[in-house]
């Protein structure tokens, strides 16, 4: 239970730091006319990947074997590192209000 609740404070901590940076990298994406938008679409992914992460991987756990899970997340998250490199935010030009 000591080991357990020890490896919770690094998980915590990778949350409280990851979870707005990740929401302030999607705003400097968006631009000023669309960022409820991509906000939305960024918190029903986030929301979709909680939903189903945990269902494929108990279903690929026992069904496909004890690599599967960790195999199957590992790339997914090579391909969203690949699209992160891709991915360039630039100056967009500011709308102006009439």
């Amino acid at each position: 239970m000591t080991t357990f609740a020890l490896a919770l404070v690094p998980l915590a901590f990778g949350i409280g730091f990851g979870h707005p940076t990740v929401s302030s990298l999607v705003s400097l994406v968006a631009g000023a006319d669309e960022q409820g938008r991509v906000q939305g679409a960024a918190g029903a992914v986030e929301s979709l990947g909680r939903t189903l992460g945990p269902v494929w991987g108990n279903a690929s756990l026992e069904r496909l074997g004890d690599a599967t899970p960790y195999m199957s997340a590992a790339a997914i998250l090579v391909g969203t590192l690949l699209v992160a490199v891709g991915l360039r935010v630039g100056d967009r030009p500011v709308p102006q209000e009439t």
